[in-house]
Order: C-alpha cells, then sequence, then structure tokens
C-alpha cells in the first residue's frame, strides 16, 4: 500500500471518529431537554431553575473556549478531545442521581467547560489532514455531526426514560455510550497530520481580535448563538404548556428539531453549490428564513403542528448559518495556525449569547409567556442576516 493511500485512509479514520466523538457532545447535552418536563414533574427544579442550569452550561462552554480556545492551537488535539469526553460523560453518570440542586448546578457548570474542549481541537485535526480543496466539503460533512448526534440523543434519553421508566437514564445511557466512543477514539486516532499547519507561528492574539472579517463575523455569531441552543431548551417547555403534551407525546414533538438541524448540515452543501460557494450568502439567507419562522411564531396564535413546522424551520435555518459561521469560516485560519483559537472565539460569542438568553427567558417565560422570547428571536436572526448578507457582496 502507498504512503499515499495510507495518508489518505487515515484522515478518513480520523473524520470518521471525530465525527462520532462530537456527535457524543450531544448526546451528554440534548438528554437534560428531554428530561426536563420529567426533571420538573418531579419536583427537582422549577424553570426558572432548569434556566439557570442551562445559563450555568453555555457560560461555563464559553467561558472554557474563552481560556482553552488558544490552547487548542498549541496541546495535541488528541489530548483535549479524550479529556472533555470523558469528563463529560462522568459528570452526566453523577447527574443522574439527581443529588441537591446546588450540586447540580455544579455538574452541569462542569459538563459545560468539559465540552468546551472538544470542537475547536477536532476541526483542526480534521481541517489539517484534508487538503484545502476537500476541505470545505469534509468540513460541510462533519457539521452534520451536531444534528446527527442530537438526533441520537434524544431518541437515547427517550428510549432510556420510556424503557426504565426513569428520568436518570437519560442521563446514564449517554455517560457509557460517550466513554466506549472515547475509548475507540483513544485506539484509532493519531495526532499526526499532513498538511503544513505548523510551519508558521499561531497568528497574534491582537492581530486576530483587530481583524475586520473576524470582528463582523462576531456579530452574527453572537446573535445566532441566542437562538441555536435555546430551541433545545424551551421548544419541551412550550408544548407542554401551551398544548398540554405529556412526556411520552412531547418525545416525538421534541425530536423533530434535531432532525431538521441534521436536514439543515446536509442542505449546507447543495446550497453552498447554488450560491456558488458563497457561505455568507447561504447564512443570510437562512437567518432571513429564521426570521419569518420567528415571527409567526411570536403572532401567538398557531395551531400545534404549524407551531411544530416554525420551531423545526427555525432550528434548520440555524444550523446552515452555524456551518458558515462556526466550521468554514475558521478553517480559513488553518495557514496562520489558530485554526482552535478561531473556532473557539466564534464559540465563546455564540454560547454567550446562548446563555445570557437562557437566563433572560426564564424570567420572561415565567413572568410574561413565550411571546417576548420569540421575539428576541426574530430581531437576532434579523441583525446577523443583514451582517451575512453584507459579508458576501465583499
Amino acid at each position: 500500500m502507498t504512503t499515499k493511500s495510507t495518508s489518505s485512509m487515515r484522515a478518513v479514520l480520523i473524520a470518521i471518529f471525530a465525527y462520532l466523538g462530537y456527535s457524543c457532545v450531544y448526546l451528554c447535552r440534548l438528554n437534560l431537554s428531554v428530561a426536563s418536563v420529567g426533571i420538573k414533574e418531579l419536583g427537582i427544579m422549577t424553570d426558572a431553575q432548569l434556566g439557570v442550569l442551562s445559563s450555568l452550561f453555555l457560560g461555563a462552554y464559553a467561558f472554557g473556549k474563552l481560556v482553552l480556545g488558544r490552547i487548542g492551537d498549541k496541546l495535541p488535539p488528541k489530548v483535549m478531545i479524550l479529556s472533555g469526553l470523558c469528563a463529560s460523560a462522568v459528570v452526566n453518570l453523577v447527574f443522574g442521581f439527581f443529588l441537591p440542586v446546588g450540586v447540580l448546578y455544579l455538574l452541569w457548570l462542569l459538563n459545560g467547560l468539559a465540552q468546551s474542549l472538544i470542537w475547536g481541537p477536532i476541526l483542526r485535526i480534521v481541517s489539517s489532514n484534508f487538503s484545502a480543496e476537500k476541505r470545505s466539503t469534509v468540513l460541510s460533512l462533519m457539521a452534520t455531526c451536531i444534528g446527527f448526534g442530537s438526533i441520537i440523543g434524544v431518541v437515547l434519553a427517550s428510549v432510556g426514560i420510556s424503557a426504565f421508566d426513569s428520568v436518570s437514564a437519560a442521563f446514564f445511557l449517554p455517560a457509557g455510550i460517550t466513554l466506549v466512543i472515547a475509548l475507540f477514539f483513544a485506539i484509532f486516532v493519531h495526532d499526526a497530520s499532513q498538511s503544513d499547519e505548523k510551519k508558521l507561528p499561531p497568528m497574534p492574539l491582537k492581530e486576530l481580535l483587530h481583524e475586520p472579517a473576524f470582528r463582523r463575523m462576531s456579530i452574527p455569531s453572537l446573535f445566532h448563538g441566542v437562538i441555536k441552543d435555546n430551541i433545545n431548551v424551551w421548544m419541551g417547555l412550550y408544548f407542554a404548556s401551551t398544548f398540554g403534551l405529556d412526556l411520552k407525546k412531547l418525545a416525538f414533538y421534541v425530536f423533530i428539531v434535531p432532525l431538521l438541524t441534521l436536514l439543515g448540515r446536509i442542505l449546507f452543501l447543495p446550497c453552498l453549490r447554488a450560491c456558488k460557494n458563497n457561505e455568507n450568502l447561504v447564512a443570510g439567507l437562512s437567518l432571513v428564513l429564521s426570521a419569518v419562522f420567528a415571527c409567526l411564531l411570536a403572532l401567538n396564535i398557531l395551531p400545534l403542528w404549524l407551531s411544530l413546522a416554525c420551531f423545526g424551520g427555525i432550528a434548520c435555518m440555524i444550523s446552515m448559518a452555524n456551518t458558515t459561521l462556526l466550521s468554514i469560516f475558521p478553517s480559513r485560519y488553518l495557514e496562520r495556525g489558530c485554526v482552535s483559537s478561531v473556532a473557539s472565539y466564534m464559540d465563546v460569542l455564540a454560547y454567550s449569547g446562548a446563555a445570557v438568553g437562557s437566563l433572560v427567558f426564564g424570567v420572561m417565560v415565567e413572568s410574561s409567556g413565550y411571546v417576548p422570547m420569540f421575539i428576541v428571536w426574530l430581531v437576532c436572526s434579523a441583525i446577523s442576516a443583514v451582517v451575512l448578507l453584507h459579508e458576501a457582496k465583499r
């Protein structure tokens, strides 16, 4: 077998296990969305406390990205990825015992920190093993792992709760699967790359933060983040309170969102080709549609099926924009040695927006219902669309 063939097989193997590894992140995150109604019904937490829990996770995730993002361009990516996967699995395992609320806050905060270690190094290790010509295609396919992991995460948590008649199963099962995938990752993935990634020193942080393109793209990264994870956090509670769905019926409706999130990732590549490889145009048009769906939800007159379509539409459009912002845009910095840094800073902005949004939405929902939240989604989508469509013309 030639060296070239061996390198090609190694690159494919790395992409596969990186895909499975990051899918596990969503197994150990979206299980809370499915379990939240049961947690509330058991009297473990209130709506406001669930909002704080989600905000702590997202804030810790953003903080971890901010502190550790630069390190992700210096340390072996395999070490960081494995550390994050194993720590997240252990936290989920302990969380399933439903200890006092203060301990649950601490555990979910640690989950956010653990998961903050993973995406930047995954993006770096995958980018460095594929040529520039293949990179956008591979990364757009890699981005589908978020939708795939979301679907498996929701199904696994739902089946676990139903099969074992226990909300704890929503945390125990993802923990076990993540540990198994981490073991395979440790065995089959190596840090060696075939690119010239390390020939140049990393771009200085001050220079990166003052770069015009980076600063412009930070705006939609922040505002789309306000919506992205909060769809999963609040959709189940919205359908339970608005349409009176019980936990078993709710599982089907919650499942639609990760399914359409995956669809958005899959549609990104043909849309990119249709837009002549202008990823900013794809993201901008997606966010225009997201604003339309949020506007319809804010009317507060939609029947169940139309509300479901709007939630799913927002999830699909946000996932398309996310592919541009957090996958393709950071990969442009490979030759400057700061893929992990850029990916991490974009993630910081997205999850900072999500953390603030989750905290504010918890108060909004308890005091004024869901309409104000949908209005915030509308405004965030519109602002992001304007910036990205302007960027697409450059």
